[in-house]
């Protein structure tokens, strides 16, 4: 590792270890981004999300039209933060859409959205570009809690139509391990524009 530990000011630092090694700079890399958010933005600057629809929903709450919902590119658009979203659409008297949902990401070009990877690791997290509408990190939570009578329960969060679990896990009376092979789910394109993780192995109770 390298550390460099210097007063504001002064012309020496207080410690210096490896100060000239070349190094990887992993998460501090995110100094840079935020000293630019913060120079380019200002420190009061909010993302801001929004919904917009063609006209007022009618006595009964329906709107008869389109619901647009529109990002400006909030890196903290989790699903805590579309309950709150959907709460407000509520609370302006729209309970259905006898039309569509419109995803407005015209926020950010095209051009700036699928751009190359760092490297092969299509799943890293960092590897996820810019998005107007970045939802839940454009990423799947799993959960997994074994149960007395000997299955493992999988909760996911966001939940997607579009998503299967194969679930194939197994509780057993082992220790539990630093990796965990059956916590870690194959995932795989099916007919019918599905995707599927399968859960397959032994999974400690141990684990929790």
């Amino acid at each position: 590792m390298s550390v460099v530990v210097q007063r504001i000011g002064a012309s020496v630092p207080l410690v210096a270890l490896n100060a000239n090694e070349p190094m990887l700079p992993a998460s501090t890399m995110k100094l840079v981004t935020t000293y630019s958010g913060l120079s380019i933005l200002g420190p009061d600057y909010r993302w801001k999300t929004t919904a917009y629809a063609d006209s007022q929903p009618d006595a009964q709450g329906v709107l008869h039209g389109n619901l647009y919902i529109q990002g400006t590119g909030d890196p903290k658009l989790v699903p805590e933060e579309l309950i709150d979203l959907v709460d407000q659409i509520r609370k302006n008297g729209i309970t259905g859409i006898d039309d569509a949902l419109v995803l407005d990401k015209h926020y950010f070009d095209a051009s700036k959205r699928d751009l190359p990877a760092f490297d092969s690791d299509d799943s890293a997290p960092y590897n996820v570009g810019p998005d107007p509408l970045l939802y839940a990190f454009k990423s799947l939570s799993f959960t997994l809690t074994p149960n007395s009578d000997g299955q493992v329960s999988i909760d996911v969060l966001p939940q997607l139509a579009q998503l299967q679990i194969d679930n194939e896990l197994r509780v057993t009376r082992g220790a539990c391990t630093g990796s965990l092979q059956a916590a870690s789910p194959s995932v795989a394109q099916t007919q019918g524009g599905f995707v599927q993780a399968s859960f397959i192995g032994d999974y400690p109770l141990r684990c929790g």
